[in-house]
């Protein structure tokens, strides 16, 4: 995680979370869960801070394509 491995990617169908809760890690699964948070956190100040540019109504589209944040930029509009 710490050279940006990619904790979404599934390995034998699962992601990192999904194989450390299978094997009992907690901790594991805690820091994870907090990595991924703040990843989110990062994307979301990124969003914002380009909303403030948005001078068309094509770039809103484009920024809105990202699933995860969409319900956040449309609360924002």
């Amino acid at each position: 995680v710490k050279y940006g491995a990619n904790t979404d990617r599934k390995e034998f169908g699962r992601t990192m979370i999904e194989h450390a809760t299978r094997f009992g890690h907690t901790d594991v699964v805690e820091y994870l869960k907090k990595i991924k948070w703040i990843k989110r956190r990062r994307a979301w100040a990124t969003v914002f801070a380009s909303i403030k540019h948005v001078d068309s109504d094509e770039k809103i589209f484009v920024v809105m394509q990202c699933r995860d944040l969409a319900w956040v930029i449309a609360s924002y509009l």
